[in-house]
């Protein structure tokens, strides 16, 4: 069976939504959703918790998950790369000598995706170790309808001709939708990232299981969820 850790980076503050992490979503905190579920997972050797708050470190424990290390304040400001949040991890765990087969990193702001979406790209990672596994949803908007401004001009993303097609004639388009990134760690080291060209895609078909909270509009649209759940 292969070693996968799971990664859950939270922190404290947040411009758009202000403390969303710790903030009550249905009957429990926002971080809570994620963690319960990893720990649902039977293919998840740990669940660690990466954050910049002693409040969040006491309820990743409270919940289940393992929180050792604070954050630096390096990797707490808005502008931090969570790549670079899963890098240290994974320098982290070395120094531990730990060093798994795959780190899953779960963002706790979907709360919403299912452990069927997990076992799924638990499932497909273990076909080839050497590539990661991410999640996709299909684009709600056609690259070819969209465009740029520059200055006062307006450029089209593909062409003038693409504008022109009809929606029934454009190929069905896919975006990332935060919901899972699966890889080893020797991959996101040498690439730095979690998506290359050799990335297999996991395709999320439900309605509100890629819902990602990074508006107050989404977190009064997530309460409305979590009341029919």
């Amino acid at each position: 069976m292969l070693d996968i850790v799971g990664l859950i980076p939270a922190r404290f503050n947040s411009k758009r939504v202000p403390k969303k992490n710790t903030r009550i979503l249905g009957d429990k905190p926002l971080i809570a959703w994620t963690i319960n579920l990893a720990n649902e997972v039977e293919g998840l050797s740990d669940v660690y918790v990466s954050t910049d708050s002693t409040e969040i470190s006491d309820l990743a424990i409270k919940y289940g998950a393992k929180s050792p290390w604070m954050r630096s304040s390096d990797l707490a400001h808005d502008n931090a790369l969570t790549i670079d949040v899963v890098l240290d991890f994974i320098d982290k765990l070395e120094e531990i000598d730990r060093l798994p087969d795959g780190i899953l990193l779960l963002q706790p702001t979907s709360p919403f995706r299912s452990k069927k979406s997990v076992l799924d790209a638990i499932q497909i990672f273990e076909e080839d170790l050497s590539k990661s596994v991410v999640s996709f949803s299909k684009a709600s908007i056609y690259p070819e309808w969209c465009f740029r401004l520059n200055k006062k001009e307006i450029i089209p993303i593909t062409s003038w001709q693409e504008t022109k097609k009809r929606s029934q004639d454009i190929d069905d388009t896919f975006q990332l939708n935060g919901l899972i990134y699966l890889a080893s760690p020797d991959f996101i080291r040498s690439n730095k990232s979690f998506i290359n060209s050799s990335t297999k895609p996991l395709i999320i078909e439900s309605e509100f299981e890629d819902l990602d909270i990074d508006t107050e509009t989404d977190f009064l649209h997530a309460k409305e969820i979590a009341k029919k759940i």
